[in-house]
């Protein structure tokens, strides 16, 4: 395509940004986008997808397209870990390789049609232009005829007819016409955009098509990518109707990008959700919400319990205590300062239940923050946690030499009584540690 960069310009761009976390090689570059290699390392591919989304793209469009490719890199990610599986017919869904039109075997495992779709997402991001912006937000005022009018205005008549004709075709053929416009190197970005704001029930039948000629997911998940922007009532049925026809990963996906938009916008999709029953909806969208800056985060929680979802504000708070662990004393000083004690308190219960590593590696971090008492407070809640998490964790210290945490955290135990510090006992005789368990039976 005229225009379009070489693999070793990308490289070069990305190798002289210092913002980005990862780097690779003009080879590395195009192996990523044909798809070779297996999948790529999260840090090199958010170099390459920021390198492209930036050059044509808004900043605010770039962050959410980074939050969405790294989505379905999670789910290729988890699914290698566990081992591919067979995927079922209605799971069989490919993805279009950016520079290839011959046909890929239909018959692939999850994780690889994942995998696949993953890159070539990163192939359209390469083909979509700065005018995206400008269709989403004239299909958000007005929907087609909107956009339409506006083609007009420019002079573009063709475009405009051809717009309105398509809107009265079958998604299905629509789409098909989007594939082949891909192919041959003549993106047709209006058909593909304007696709998202068909009637939901339609998209949803869309996505559950069986497709058994090219590798072509990544154009479904871009019609959904899109209609996220749509107003929140329009994003709860299409959550709904994916939820209810099996499309799981999809929409997950969804729910994940759609943490990206603006708070009061989050906020609203959260409320739908919970008048909805959309619990599971709810833990993913505040699951997502926790990768956004700490500040995005916090005001999501104040605007929640302001209008009565304190559920969700806690669920917010939980995940972002299950975070990078380096981040949570940060998390609970700015809780703290501006008098937030419940929540601070509500993340330290949180943050006691990961591993006993995870859990001494947050004392450690706090203790050299010089937030004592925080960490004091995370080991007593420790003791809350199930009987062999805290045997772990007992274990862990003393390996470590930290007799005086394992101290307060008997301590801590004794001092709760009952039938849970009997089991602890029991546990941590079970070890071989007798003098501790008899410590907790004084």
């Amino acid at each position: 395509m005229a225009g379009k960069p070489s693999t070793r310009e990308i490289a070069t761009a990305i190798r002289n940004r210092d913002d980005l976390p990862g780097t690779l090689s003009h080879e590395g570059v195009g192996a990523t986008l044909r798809g070779a290699g297996g999948l790529p390392r999260w840090p090199n591919l958010e170099s390459l997808v920021r390198v492209l989304a930036d050059r044509t793209i808004t900043r605010g469009d770039s962050d959410a397209a980074i939050s969405h490719i790294h989505t379905l890199w999670l789910e290729a990610d988890a699914e290698q870990a566990l081992g591919a599986r067979e995927s079922s017919s209605a799971d069989a869904v490919h993805a279009i390789p950016p520079k290839s039109g011959h046909a890929v075997e239909a018959n692939v495992t999850s994780h690889n049609s994942l995998d696949a779709s993953m890159r070539a997402m990163v192939g359209l991001f390469s083909e979509i232009n700065e005018k995206t912006g400008t269709i989403v937000a004239l299909l958000r005022d007005g929907g087609v005829e909107m956009l339409a009018s506006s083609l007009v205005a420019d002079g573009d008549s063709a475009e405009a007819d051809l717009l309105i004709e398509a809107s009265t075709w079958p998604l299905g053929e629509v789409m098909e016409a989007v594939e082949d416009s891909f192919r041959t190197e003549n993106p047709e970005l209006l058909q593909l955009i304007s696709s998202a704001w068909r009637p939901v029930d339609e998209i949803v039948q869309f996505v559950g098509q069986p497709r058994q000629d090219v590798n072509h997911r990544a154009i479904h998940l871009l019609v959904l990518f899109v209609a996220l922007w749509r107003p929140v009532r329009d994003v709860v049925r299409l959550l709904y109707g994916l939820r209810v026809n099996g499309h799981d990963v999809e929409s997950r996906v969804v729910l994940h990008a759609g943490a990206c938009r603006s708070i009061a916008e989050v906020v609203d999709l959260v409320k739908a959700l919970q008048r909805s029953g959309g619990n599971g909806g709810i833990r993913e969208v505040c699951m997502a919400l926790t990768r956004r800056p700490l500040q995005n985060v916090l005001e999501v929680v104040r605007e929640l319990r302001n209008a009565n979802s304190g559920a969700a504000a806690d669920s917010i708070l939980w995940h972002a205590a299950w975070g990078p662990v380096d981040g949570i004393p940060t998390l609970l000083a700015v809780l703290r300062d501006e008098g937030r004690d419940q929540e601070a308190e509500h993340v330290v219960k949180a943050a006691a239940w990961r591993s006993a590593r995870d859990v001494f590696d947050l004392v450690e971090t706090l203790r050299q923050a010089g937030r004592n008492g925080a960490a004091d407070q995370v080991l007593d809640a420790v003791t809350r946690a199930p009987a062999e998490h805290v045997v772990e964790l007992v274990l862990l210290l003393r390996w470590r030499g930290r007799d005086e945490e394992v101290a307060r955290l008997l301590a801590s135990a004794r001092s709760e009584g009952g039938q849970e510090r009997d089991v602890l006992a029991d546990a941590l005789d079970s070890v071989g540690l007798q003098t501790a368990a008899e410590s907790l039976r004084w």
